[in-house]
C-alpha cells in the first residue's frame, strides 16, 4: 500500500445537527465524536459505496454505537507550511505547483493559508479561498541554513483554531535541514492532537536539492514529518510529486463521516486511541480503511 493512501481521517467533538448543517465545534457537554475515514482496496482506488453497517467503531478497545454516518464531501481548512530555505529554493516552483493542484481538485468551500519558514516562521497570506493569492505569492525571506519547520507547524495550526471548516489539516513542503526555533516536536504533536489536525508532507528526492548541499541535511524530512504524528510522502520526481498532491486532495474528498457518543463520560482531558474495523459484504475484495488515531477527551 503506498503512503499516500494513508488519509485524513479528524476526530472531534460536534454539533448535533449531524446531516444538515457543517459541522461545528461545540461546548464540552456535547460529546459526540466524529471521525473521518477514508477506504481504498488493493490498487489504491477509494470504495465509496459502503453503507453504515461495513464499519465498527472501537474507543480504547471498547465498541462504540454509531448514531450518525454521512459519506457527504466536506470542505476543509488546510495551512500550507512551506520551507523557503537552503536546499528548498530549487524546488519552490515546483511546491506552489503542487500546493496549487490540491487547491484545484479540493472542495469549492475549502479555504487555506500560507506559512512561510526559513531560520523564522511566519503567516504570509492569510486565509483564503483564492488561487491566484497563493499563484502570484513572492517570498522575500532569505535563505537560511537553519529552519525553523516546528515553528512553523505550531504557528499553523494555532491559526487553524480561528478556521471555518470542520476539517483541518497541514501541507508541509520541506526538504528538512539543521534545525532551529522555540517549539519542540512533542508541542506540535500535543497541539495537533487536540485540534484534531492531520500533518502529512510531500517530499521532492534528494537529488533535486541545489547542489553541494545535501550533505548539511541533518534531519531528512521523514524525520520532522513522523516525529510529530504526520505522514511524508516522498515523490520520485516533478511529476510524481504533483501526482501525490492530486491523490491526497481528491482521497480527502471520497472520506465516509462517523459519528458516535464516547461510552467513557469521564472529562480527564486525556488522550483516547481510535480504531475503525471494516466488516465489508461478503465476497468484496480486500479493503483498506484509514482514519486518524483518536483524540482528546473534554476536561471538566
Amino acid at each position: 500500500m503506498k503512503l499516500w493512501t494513508t488519509i485524513v481521517a479528524a476526530c472531534c467533538i460536534v454539533a448535533l445537527g449531524y446531516a444538515q448543517e457543517p459541522l461545528q465545534t461545540l461546548r464540552v457537554d456535547v460529546e459526540l465524536v466524529q471521525v473521518y475515514a477514508s477506504v481504498t482496496d488493493v490498487m489504491g482506488r477509494y470504495v465509496k459505496d459502503l453503507k453504515r453497517d461495513a464499519f465498527q467503531v472501537f474507543e480504547d478497545g471498547v465498541e462504540q454505537k454509531v448514531e450518525a454516518f454521512s459519506a457527504d464531501d466536506v470542505p476543509i481548512s488546510l495551512g500550507i507550511v512551506l520551507d523557503v530555505g537552503g536546499t528548498m529554493k530549487p524546488n519552490l516552483a515546483i511546491a506552489r505547483e503542487g500546493a496549487l493542484t490540491f487547491l484545484k481538485a479540493g472542495h469549492l468551500s475549502n479555504e487555506y493559508f500560507l506559512v512561510e519558514f526559513n531560520n523564522k516562521a511566519e503567516i504570509t497570506e492569510d486565509f483564503t479561498r483564492s488561487l491566484q493569492a497563493l499563484r502570484n505569492r513572492t517570498t522575500f525571506l532569505p535563505a537560511t541554513r537553519d529552519k525553523a519547520v516546528w515553528d512553523g507547524m505550531y504557528i499553523a495550526l494555532d491559526k487553524l483554531r480561528r478556521s471555518s471548516n470542520p476539517r483541518k489539516a497541514l501541507l508541509v513542503q520541506t526538504t528538512g535541514g539543521t534545525l532551529t526555533g522555540l517549539h519542540k516536536p512533542a508541542e506540535v504533536r500535543e497541539l495537533a492532537r487536540k485540534l484534531d489536525v492531520q500533518i502529512f508532507g510531500v517530499e521532492l528526492p534528494l537529488e533535486a536539492n541545489v547542489s553541494g548541499e545535501i550533505g548539511s541535511v541533518e534531519r531528512p524530512a521523514s524525520e520532522i514529518l513522523e516525529s510529530v504524528g504526520g505522514i511524508n510522502h516522498v515523490a520520485s520526481s516533478g511529476a510524481d510529486y504533483l501526482n501525490i498532491c492530486l491523490r491526497l486532495s481528491i482521497a480527502m474528498r471520497n472520506q465516509y463521516a462517523i459519528a458516535y457518543r464516547s461510552s467513557n463520560s469521564t472529562h480527564d482531558g486525556k488522550f483516547r486511541r481510535v480504531r475503525v474495523k471494516l466488516n465489508p459484504p461478503k465476497g468484496t475484495p480486500e479493503l483498506f480503511v484509514n482514519t486518524r488515531e483518536g483524540y482528546f477527551a473534554p476536561e471538566s
